[in-house]
């Protein structure tokens, strides 16, 4: 639970099992987001209402359409994606 935390910088990788991060809605200074081989949603994280001070985002998954799909959607909201690398 990540309610009382205060992070810039969040970073999920290699968790396969890892279905939900809760309260990572609150995080109201998130600067940076990257999340890779999880089972999280990251269509759902993909759409997600963000703080302003959001500034960097990758999602990835096994897909490299998805990834291109998602790199589009995450600069059309005037968001850096991180890495090209597909996952």
């Amino acid at each position: 639970d990540l309610a009382m935390a205060n992070l810039r910088r969040i970073s999920v990788s290699n968790c396969k099992a890892l279905t939900e991060i809760e309260a990572l809605n609150c995080q109201a200074e998130l600067e940076d987001l990257f999340v890779a081989r999880t089972a999280l949603d990251v269509e759902g994280l993909m759409r997600a209402k963000w703080p302003k001070s959001l500034q960097c985002l990758g999602l990835f998954k096994n897909s490299r359409k998805w990834v291109n799909e998602m790199t589009a959607a995450v600069e059309a909201r005037g968001l850096k994606v991180y890495g090209t690398g597909w996952y």
